[in-house]
């Protein structure tokens, strides 16, 4: 039986802190109306919704996505969920460099089942501290929400790291930009707050004030990800009641009409010229850390597999 452990029930606690924060519950019960309002009173844009002209900017600018894999990721996952295996034979040419996003000291489980996948099957993968020049052998990266992110930001600054890559695969991270770090920084308050439970986390906060539009947008138009490294992108969103992030969720929903994983809008998670899958029953935990049986859609060791599976195909 699957246990969700105490960092995942925290990320549950601290989802629904920030959700009271920004007020999404004010439209629909749970919180009084007001909330909302007192939440867009302190936003320095003097706007109540400081996303809604950034989200999807990539898309809206003609920038274009690669071919749409969604179709064969479903097929693969059906057959990793028959107990059959999809990673091909040679997948152990190459190293696997997991990336992981913020926080992710502070949660002990992060991305331990993406591992487990991955070494149960005799391959050399490790966390964010493997060299893969090491081995000798190029490497497949998997990035999760920033780590993503960092991943690609290594590449498009360093050329020298681009022939060692055989892949990088990004599994919701926001590329173009967060509405909720936008949305955040637009508002002091909230700001305060969110820099008080990162430096909790052991984390820095300058981490999360890099994920806003502005600064996403500025970085991405002065190093482009490199069009030579093939790139695999899933995006997701999810807004059920037995989400992890059902009301940050909720407030995308309400104040943008933007589905969403919980952080990251799907169309902020594609990376221009990369394949790319879209799940509308995944919110931004269950890629990497596991959850309480009945609960969530995917597990995280079958989300890996098949990702692996479709970085080695191109």
């Amino acid at each position: 039986m699957r246990e969700a452990g105490p960092d995942r029930n925290r990320l549950r606690a601290l989802g629904f802190g920030l959700a009271l924060c920004l007020g999404c519950t004010g439209s629909s019960g749970g919180a009084p109306a007001e909330s909302s309002e007192q939440a867009a009173d302190g936003c320095r844009s003097g706007s109540e919704a400081p996303s809604l002209e950034e989200i999807g900017w990539l898309r809206k600018g003609g920038f274009e996505a690669g071919p749409d894999a969604t179709a064969r990721f479903r097929d693969l996952l059906a057959e990793v969920r028959a107990g059959h295996e999809v990673i091909p034979s040679h997948a152990d040419r190459f190293v696997y460099l997991l990336v992981p996003g913020l926080a992710s000291s502070y949660q002990p489980t992060y991305m331990n089942d993406n591992l487990r996948a991955l070494t149960e099957r005799g391959l050399r993968a490790e966390k964010l501290e493997f060299e893969s020049e090491r081995s000798g052998r190029r490497a497949v990266l998997l990035g999760h929400s920033k780590g993503g992110l960092e991943a690609s930001a290594a590449l498009a600054l360093y050329p020298e790291l681009r022939p060692r890559v055989r892949a990088l695969v990004t599994i919701q991270s926001p590329y173009a930009g967060s509405p909720i770090a936008t949305d955040i920084d637009a508002c002091p308050d909230l700001a305060s707050l969110l820099r008080d439970t990162v430096l909790w986390l052991g984390d820095d906060p300058e981490a999360v004030a890099n994920l806003t539009y502005a600064d996403r947008r500025a970085f991405v138009t002065a190093h482009p990800h490199p069009e030579e490294v093939s790139t695999l992108c899933l995006a997701s969103s999810r807004s059920d009641w037995r989400s992890l992030f059902l009301l940050t969720a909720r407030y995308l929903r309400e104040r943008y009409d933007a589905p969403s994983d919980g952080m990251v809008v799907p169309a902020d998670a594609v990376i221009p010229g990369a394949r790319w899958v879209e799940l509308d029953d995944m919110d931004h935990a269950e890629s990497v850390l596991r959850g309480l049986p009945g609960l969530d859609n995917y597990e995280p060791g079958e989300i890996t597999q098949v990702l692996v599976a479709m970085a080695l195909e191109h």
